[in-house]
């Protein structure tokens, strides 16, 4: 039955009100007055049609899908907000995948912002393949200073249809303290009482406020429940170090590895020049190690790197906060935080207890038995000093060019972690070039454990051609950018009247373009010439990156900066300059990397990615979240199995080494389950073992011989 045919003559317009309690059936094909009412969909893409086992359910065609976030259904049907009051809501659905036209996935979710704070009350990504089957269940969240929200779903960029059936809005009564602003819970991207985490936890509806407060013990775990290993003293925390030990004889190392971990094998013995390399072999590319050896890289990112979590404010969160020298003041205040705060290190009084006072003397020791045992054979980004110093692993150091005058604009840039950078200018290539010169950066470099220096981390490029150039030509007259975008236009022009011509421009002088910043052009011209200096903006930033690492170091492999976002343009230049293009994907699959069109081909390194789950003590289960430790072991399973058949993709990187704390960390609140050890430093078993068997077989898999 044809949506259209059923839907009323005029929508009823959805003003600020209440969340609707609802059970849509869709029987007989037929849908209640109240869902069309509060709901919007796509009378093109929306049917109610029967299923095989006669039951009605609603469909959603987006077979053709041409990309984005298109909203398959949504609540309230105007882009404004629902007001949620008081309340706290469940929405659930049964769901079919109907087909699907290559990988891919729907996202349904309850969001809500506050300025720069984005409160994900429950995000589930579902309908990974044909066929598949189940029941999303979703929570609004409980804030005292956010009653308003917006519930969705969404097939993402997925050429997908899908069906949804026993759609169900309930009211689940909770205590009034969630929406007292007295105990107001904040800091964090993820919270108790939402989604996978509520679902497995809903004993914590009932606890007074007395009882809740404080949720975090004194070793920064979540006290209101319990899982496997969890620790309870400091005594457990040393006895966990013999049960580790006891573990790790048992595995023994991998067979068949160089002292690089490269695969020994006489049949694939490749040249030798003493430093890890590339190499395309028959139609796939490998690392080779310094031995000629292949290589693929099984890294895992921030060994060592502990985090902290804010406590200004949030005092009564903590049962024990003690030790001034695991207190910091922060000022990171770009997200969540708009203040300076004191911030406080579970993480390093955890390793004190644990192992002593000098434990960073004693931990390298600790991550080399754990790699070669686990299967691990790089230590990817973030790994701190005091580990790699002290072992001998393969590793990709970070490093990072030096910024120089941020972009000032009028016209609004996307920019996450920094303010987009001015490439132009001229203190950005030689102060670059100065760091990556200094004795210590060099020696790192030229260590022969070192597989490639990866050159900053999610820079802020525009997701589409000519924001960028609209940015400079809206900047100001002091702007390096602007000033070379004028020399490039003078070098081409010549006359300020040429410039105006082919634009349908009126600047008086080349003086007036350095001062106007109003005007945008439009003729076929200008946007060539626009793109023209957002492909000068990515050369200078990629050649002055590559020149640093090959002046520090010739031999040494220069990885691209890792890439979260940007546009196609900027990664098929980065092709032209690096030996290694990173991707930081947090997808369900890498067979979904998008290669740039017309870009080189050179190797691809996965820089971050993860799958989180919620069924231990940690309330956010990452990008790409599970409900539990099972569901995150099968999903990484396919990740790592598709990378080994991807022909250009060397390696993939785990983001993290240990669980993210609960309460979050600073800056921007992330708190993920998605570490190979929590907060204690105790191995997560399950979840290494999986990782241990995929490193043994991951030769034979790459070359198609299992």
């Amino acid at each position: 039955m044809k949506l259209k045919n059923i839907l009323p003559l005029f929508f009823i317009a959805n003003a600020c009100v209440a969340m609707p309690i609802i059970e849509e059936k869709f029987d007989n094909g037929d849908v209640s007055q109240k869902f069309l009412d509060n709901f919007r969909i796509s009378e093109n893409r929306t049917n109610v049609e029967p299923m095989k086992n006669g039951d009605y359910a609603m469909t959603f065609d987006y077979m053709k899908n041409s990309g984005g976030y298109p909203m398959a259904l949504r609540y309230p049907k105007k882009s404004s907000s629902a007001y949620l009051g008081k309340k706290m809501y469940e929405v659930s659905f049964d769901y079919k995948i109907l087909s699907l036209n290559g990988v891919g996935d729907c996202v349904a979710a309850i969001q809500r912002s506050s300025g720069n704070e984005i409160k994900n009350d429950s995000v589930v990504y579902f309908g990974g393949k044909k066929g598949e089957t189940g029941r999303v269940v979703l929570y609004s969240n409980t804030f005292a200073d956010i009653d308003k929200a917006y519930f969705f779903v969404s097939p993402k960029d997925s050429k997908i249809k899908f069906a949804i059936d026993n759609f169900t809005i309930k009211e689940i009564p909770v205590s009034d303290w969630f929406f007292d602003k007295k105990y107001r819970l904040w800091g964090m991207r993820s919270y108790p009482f939402t989604g996978h985490f509520l679902v497995q936890n809903k004993h914590l509806l009932s606890m007074s406020a007395e009882e809740f407060f404080p949720f975090i013990d004194k070793f920064g775990q979540f006290k209101h429940k319990e899982w496997q290993n969890k620790v309870h003293s400091i005594e457990d925390l040393k006895k966990r170090t013999e049960e580790e030990n006891a573990f790790n004889a048992k595995l023994g190392d991998i067979p068949n590895r160089d002292k690089y971990f490269g695969y020994v094998n006489e049949n694939h013995k490749y040249k030798a020049t003493g430093r890890f390399r590339t190499e395309k072999i028959d139609g796939k590319w490998y690392l080779i190690t310094p031995e000629g050896n292949l290589f693929w890289s099984m890294g895992v990112n921030a060994i060592g790197l502990y985090q902290a979590t804010p406590i200004s404010k949030r005092e009564h969160y903590f049962e024990d906060i003690n030790g001034k020298k695991y207190i910091r003041f922060s000022r990171q205040t770009r997200h969540i935080f708009k203040e300076p705060y004191n911030t406080f290190c579970f993480e390093w009084r955890n390793l004190d207890w644990k192992y002593g006072n000098d434990w960073r003397n004693q931990y390298g020791k600790v991550v080399e038995q754990r790699t070669r045992k686990w299967g691990v054979n790089t230590m990817g980004g973030w790994v701190q000093n005091f580990v790699f110093n002290k072992v001998q692993i393969p590793f990709t150091h970070m490093m990072n060019s030096v910024k120089g005058v941020s972009i000032k604009s009028k016209s609004k840039l996307v920019a996450h972690w920094i303010d987009v950078p001015d490439y132009f200018d001229p203190k950005f290539r030689s102060k670059t070039l100065e760091r990556f010169q200094k004795d210590y950066n060099k020696k790192v470099l030229l260590n022969p454990y070192c597989i490639a220096v990866f050159v900053d981390n999610e820079l802020p490029w525009q997701p589409r051609d000519y924001m960028l150039a609209k940015a400079i030509l809206q900047s100001g007259e002091k702007q390096y950018a602007k000033i070379k975008f004028a020399d490039v236009l003078k070098q081409k022009y010549e006359t300020i009247e040429a410039l105006n011509k082919a634009w349908n421009a009126k600047y008086k002088s080349w003086e007036d373009f350095l001062v106007v910043d109003s005007f945008l052009p439009k003729t076929k011209a200008s946007l060539k010439d626009m793109l023209n200096i957002e492909e000068l903006y990515y050369r200078t930033y990629f050649s002055t990156c590559r020149d640093a690492v090959k002046m520090a170091s010739p031999d040494a492999l220069y990885i691209s900066c890792r890439f979260a976002w940007g546009n196609q343009n900027v990664k098929r230049i980065a092709t032209e300059y690096c030996d290694i293009l990173a991707i930081n994907y947090y997808k369900k699959t890498p067979l979904t990397i998008v290669y740039p069109k017309g870009g080189k081909d050179v190797p691809i390194i996965i820089g971050e990615y993860h799958f989180g789950n919620q069924d231990r003590g940690v309330f956010g289960g990452g990008l790409v979240a599970c409900k539990t430790m099972k569901e995150r072991i099968k999903a990484n399973n396919k990740y790592i199995e598709d990378a080994l058949s991807h022909p250009n993709i060397v390696g993939a990187h785990w983001f993290r080494w240990a669980d993210q704390i609960t309460s979050g960390r600073q800056n921007d609140g992330e708190n993920f389950s998605c570490g190979m050890v929590d907060i204690c430093d105790t191995p997560q078993y399950d979840f290494v073992m999986s990782v241990r068997k995929l490193s043994e077989d991951m030769y034979e898999k790459r070359l198609g011989e299992k």
